[in-house]
Parts: structure tokens; sequence; C-alpha cells
């Protein structure tokens, strides 16, 4: 019989690592990792709804939670010093687990490379969430209930959120592209007031794709800084004839692109898509 810790990043990634047939082992989740679960529910564009999958979970006899008392007692050892208010509230629960089944093998389940090598130190099994997933959970019956169905309901609904998003960028990527290249036909076709209300209409009607499609915000800025720098070569493609104010175009576009990645990474967060970006660019994880 052994014990699996869940780190965040594990369920955040793969939720399936909470379907473990309840034969293999027990699945427990530490404090501090429900919290940061909740802060992604709070602010995760892609409407994961980590929470209730995790009262689910419970409610199932998969999981079970440790209490802030369980694990306040426990020292640190100094050799795994220094540590984040996060990791000292993880190696707390990993600890006053193995204290507690001490005839049961303990297992660490995270993809935080700095989080593992400190477990190490004092002795803690660590597993990275794909070599989890291989040896526990592939080819293994899934349990049957709500569980697992909570489990594809989260995925259904980040690959729906990030399928509807691109779709919204490129659409709105293709109708900018045309207003900007008939921009002088639309203008000499419409009065004054009617140019000001359409640039007005057109800011609040940005403004609120943003708000409700940030991810697809964040692709459509890139294609559009794309094709900003890339019209300054078209049609006639000669560096000797760049002017200032094309240079200015071209750090223009790349700003554009630059903005749109922020965007992108913002819309993703909460998701498993989300921790494959970070993991891309190195995105420290604040916590």
């Amino acid at each position: 019989m052994f014990k699996v810790i869940l780190d965040s990043n594990a369920i955040v990634k793969n939720p399936s690592t909470l379907t473990l047939p309840i034969s293999e082992g027990d699945i427990i989740i530490p404090p501090v990792v429900v919290d940061e679960l909740a802060n992604l529910d709070s602010y995760a564009a892609s409407g994961s709804t980590y929470i209730p999958l995790i009262k689910v979970a419970i409610e199932e006899g998969n999981v079970s939670v440790l209490r802030h008392d369980d694990i306040l007692k426990e020292e640190i050892s100094s050799k795994v010093r220094p540590l984040s208010l996060a990791e000292v509230g993880f190696i707390r629960a990993a600890q006053a687990t193995k204290n507690k089944f001490p005839k049961d093998n303990v297992i660490v389940t995270t993809d935080d490379i700095r989080l593992s090598e400190k477990l190490d130190q004092i002795g803690i099994t660590t597993l990275t969430v794909d070599e989890f997933t291989k040896q526990y959970i592939t080819n293994k019956p899934p349990n049957a209930g709500r569980i697992t169905d909570s489990v594809n309901n989260v995925a259904r609904q980040q690959n729906k959120y990030l399928y509807t998003n691109i779709i919204v960028s490129v659409v709105a990527s293709i109708i900018i592209n045309l207003i900007a290249l008939n921009l002088l036909f639309i203008i000499g076709t419409i009065k004054v007031w009617g140019t000001l209300l359409g640039i007005l209409s057109a800011g609040l009607f940005l403004f609120w794709g943003r708000s409700k499609y940030p991810l697809g915000y964040g692709f459509a800025e890139v294609i559009i800084g794309i094709c900003t720098a890339y019209w300054v070569f078209i049609p006639e493609f000669a560096y000797e004839n760049l002017s200032t104010t094309n240079l200015i175009r071209i750090v223009g576009g790349l700003y554009i692109i630059v903005r749109g990645l922020d965007n992108i990474g913002k819309g993703l967060k909460g998701s498993k898509h989300g921790n494959l970006w970070e993991s891309w660019f190195q995105v420290e994880k604040v916590v």
C-alpha cells in the first residue's frame, strides 16, 4: 500500500491523477495545494473548476485532504532551506504523511524540480506527473462514478476554451486586416461623426473581446503584429528602402506580438496548456 501526495501542478496538468483506483493506494492533498487550486479557480479564464473536482473526489472516497493541525507541528530540516511559503506547507505535509504511515511508501507527484530536490534530501520519493500517470493511471480500469465524469468535464472545458479562442482570434484578425487594407475607402464613404462613432464602438468591442476571450485576443494580437511588420515589405521586399517610419512600424509590430504573447499566457493560466506555456518560457511561479 502507498500514499500519493499530489502537487497542484499534477492536478492541473493531468486531472486524471485523481482517478487512481482505491485498491492501488490513497491520494492525499495538502492544504497548500487546495489553496493554490482555489486561487487558480478565482482567475482562470478557461473556466477550470478544480475545487469542485476535489470535492467530488473526496465524496467518492478517492482523495483525503490533510488538516492544517496535522502538519503545523512538523519541523523542517535546515538542510532543505531556504524555502518559499508554499514549499514549507508542502514539505510539512509530506513529512506528516510519512510519520503517520511509517509502513507505507509515500510518493510525491510533482513537476516542480526545486521541490523534488528538497524532498529527495529528506528521503521522500518523488515522481513527475508523466511518470506517475504512466506507472499508476495508464491501462488501469478507471473509477466508476462522478470522479471520472468530472475529470473528463474539466478536460472538455479546457479544450473547448482553447479551440473557441483560436477560432475567435482568426476571425478577428481577418476582419481587422480587411478594415486596415480598406481604411481609406471606408473613411471616404462615411461622414466624420460616423467615423468617430465607429472608432468608439470598435474600442468598446475590443475591450469586450479581451475580457470575454483573453486567449483569442492574445492570438489575434500576435497575428496582427506579424502582419503589421510584414506589410513594410509588401509588395516589394527591399531592406535598402527602409525608412524611419517603416522601422517604427516594425518595432510597433514586435511590441504588439509581445503584448499578444503576454495575453496568451494570462489566458492559459489555470489550465494544463498554461503549465506547458510556463515551462516553455520559464515563467516563475508566484504563490
